[in-house]
């Protein structure tokens, strides 16, 4: 009797390898839509830092009763921004954010603050203050490499740091003086007219973040909710640089502080992607927050009665004008 045995065929090395990283990519990847925030409750949904908290559905960044308040949240699993770094440090991946926000002073005339879209290698970058510095940076006025990107919506005007304008989106560099900066607005799909627009009145407004990493560049675009995306950003950056100021894997999320005057600010909704389209937010059932004593926070009921009790008050002066004319 003759025995033949049959030779197992192995998968070959190449593909193998090939196999395990894509294991490694599909692990690594992030893709998440946040509607609402209704459902945080831990430290696996997202990570908050000082005195930002969950409200009912959304994340408020600021403790008003502290004048010197600051606030972080972070996604808890970190972005792969520099897929090798050992041999190709500056080859850099690409991801997309989009997000609603609320900024909302008690007082419209006050000194505002904003906040800041960030990329950090720590939930605490170290020497951050509170006060006009977002509660992300220090105060050095000389710039150095390190691993903090951010993108900020700023509603004040510092002329220490060159601040353009108090309503404008800037790319900060580990620095509180932005790299670049425009004013807050939107250019117009249809004629490309740019339409500036207040960030700093309670209404929601919608950010895009793209980070092309191969081409070292960042689009933003932002406007009101409502507004579709528009096809021009309103910033471009475009720079090596950015290699300088990033790492390997890095925290993304949000940050924001205060000093004496009070600004409510808040984010409602927040997706974000690094495996290509990005998840869409439905913006129609987000709340929208007016100050308490505003007319515009008044429910439909309220303004009903007092368009009821006007008109009543209105017939019974008639009536006595009327009783007065016959007697």
């Amino acid at each position: 009797m003759s025995w033949q045995w049959r030779r197992r065929q192995w998968p070959s090395p190449l593909l193998l390898i090939l196999i395990v990283l894509h294991l490694v990519s599909s692990s690594s990847a992030i893709d998440f839509l946040y509607n609402s925030f209704s459902s945080v409750t831990n430290r696996t949904d997202v990570i908050l830092i000082e005195d930002s908290r969950v409200e009912s559905t959304v994340i408020s960044l600021i403790n008003d009763s502290d004048p010197l308040s600051f606030g972080r949240v972070f996604y808890p699993q970190k972005l792969t921004i520099i897929p090798d770094p050992t041999r190709n440090p500056t080859r850099l991946s690409s991801f997309s954010t989009s997000f609603v926000f609320s900024i909302l002073p008690d007082i419209s005339t006050s000194p505002g603050f904003g906040l800041c879209f960030v990329l950090s290698n720590s939930t605490s970058p170290p020497n951050a203050i509170s006060s006009q510095y977002f509660g992300l940076f220090t105060n050095a006025t000389v710039r150095f490499n390190a691993p903090l990107l951010a993108v900020e919506f700023d509603t004040g005007r510092n002329s220490e740091v060159n601040d353009i304008d108090d309503n404008h989106v800037g790319i900060d560099l580990n620095n509180i003086e932005s790299t670049t900066s425009v004013t807050a607005g939107y250019y117009d799909s249809v004629n490309g007219s740019f339409v500036r627009f207040n960030m700093r009145n309670g209404n929601n407004v919608r950010a895009w973040i793209d980070f092309d990493g191969p081409n070292f560049q960042i689009n933003v675009s932002v406007a009101p909710v409502g507004v579709l995306r528009p096809r021009r950003p309103t910033l471009t950056f475009r720079d090596p640089v950015i290699a300088n100021y990033v790492s390997a894997d890095m925290y993304a999320g949000f940050s924001a502080s205060k000093t004496n005057w009070n600004e409510a600010r808040r984010i409602l909704a927040w997706s974000l992607s690094d495996t290509g389209a990005l998840r869409e937010i439905n913006t129609t059932n987000l709340p929208v927050f007016f100050l308490e004593n505003s007319s515009s926070s008044l429910s439909t009921g309220a303004i009903a009665g007092i368009v009821i009790g006007c008109v009543v008050f209105v017939a019974l002066i008639g009536f006595g004008d009327s009783t007065a004319a016959h007697a």
